[in-house]
């Protein structure tokens, strides 16, 4: 995944896009698109090089931690919506006849 650059409004921020895999896509569309993905959020990166602070702690042990705790949190956080349906799951029968 690469970053993503947004400058509406917000000035000059990068984000990690992140992807989920559909898994209920029929044989035909999954044979024309093998890449059945929906992005379901944006994961901030932890720099700022305007700020003095980026350059003297980037690459301190605190930092590093720092950066792997934000990520931990931020997709703990987007994926906690995802749990009830991962735990009971629910059969549906879809308008096209599949289940």
């Amino acid at each position: 995944s690469d970053k993503t650059t947004v400058s509406v409004a917000t000035g000059q921020m990068d984000y990690y896009p992140l992807y989920l895999s559909i898994g209920n896509v029929c044989n035909t569309a999954c044979h024309a698109h093998c890449d059945a993905v929906v992005l379901i959020g944006f994961l901030a990166m932890p720099k700022n090089k305007h700020f003095k602070f980026y350059y003297f702690h980037a690459n301190t042990q605190v930092f590093r931690k720092f950066k792997k705790q934000l990520f931990h949190s931020s997709l703990a956080h987007v994926l906690w919506s995802l749990g009830p349906a991962m735990t009971a799951p629910e059969t549906v029968l879809f308008s096209d006849q599949y289940y």
